[in-house]
């Protein structure tokens, strides 16, 4: 079964997937497959996900969109590595970084740059970015880390469902925006808007987990304690190469 619009006949608004109504899953939501095992699985995200957006605009708009129509309709992240981004991390490292991990940084950036980039610059780049623009979100500045076409796409979790949701929210800020095909590289979805969408996407959806038979309330618990834990670790401590990204359940949980 399918819908093919979310439009409504007496409103302007579209209906909202996860508000106004649900998807109820049949099958396996993830796109990764026993097929995709030993390949790149963010890689074979990032281009599911391109070309559902291209398929999307596809089916709404009149005329055809390139490849890399998220991109420039996106824009980059924080995840997205800048080659000249070594000067700037040394400089992001002295300031968030613990002294062992300053002096390891330093060690490796003079005898090899490479290794820097392996060992240092590559595990930390992104933690180190956003610290920095959270830290530098202060009054009435609006955040926009939480922004570019990787981000949105690894939002999703390998989930088309949640990429079709997000993707629908997008849009309907890109036509309120003015921001529609043909693409024009000048044009890209402001970044702060973005980081609107998927920060009241990601509270939908913590908020919904309350509604589970039976685990809801204290599944909703522990994972506000898991990010309050996650949250203290990347912005109050000082950061090293080692950091917590994941945990572990068992079956008694």
């Amino acid at each position: 079964f399918c819908h093919y619009t979310l439009a409504t006949t007496n409103h302007d608004a579209e209906l909202n997937a996860g508000q106004d109504f649900e998807y109820i899953s049949m099958d396996n939501d993830s796109m990764v497959t026993s097929e995709s095992i030993h390949n790149d699985v963010d890689e074979l995200g990032i281009k599911f996900g391109s070309l559902l957006f291209k398929k999307i605009c596809d089916s709404k708009f009149d005329s055809p969109v390139p490849d890399d129509a998220i991109v420039r309709l996106l824009g980059a992240s924080i995840l997205d590595g800048k080659p000249d981004s070594e000067g700037n991390d040394m400089d992001l490292i002295n300031r968030f970084s613990s002294l062992k991990t300053r002096q390891r940084a330093e060690k490796l950036r003079s005898e090899s740059p490479s290794k820097f980039r392996d060992e240092i610059g590559r595990k930390i780049h992104g933690a180190l970015l956003l610290r920095k623009a959270i830290s530098e979100c202060i009054g009435n500045k609006s955040l926009t880390v939480y922004s570019g076409a990787k981000m949105v796409i690894r939002c999703a979790e390998n989930n088309p469902r949640r990429l079709i949701r997000l993707f629908n929210l997008l849009f309907i800020r890109m036509k309120e925006c003015k921001i529609l095909p043909p693409v024009n590289k000048s044009k890209i979805l402001p970044a702060n808007i973005q980081n609107n969408i998927l920060v009241s996407f990601s509270e939908t959806t913590l908020n919904q987990i309350r509604s589970l038979e039976e685990v809801g309330p204290q599944l909703y618990e522990l994972l506000n304690k898991i990010g309050q834990y996650m949250k203290f670790n990347l912005h109050k401590k000082d950061l090293t190469t080692d950091q917590i990204c994941s945990i572990e359940t068992t079956d008694d949980i």
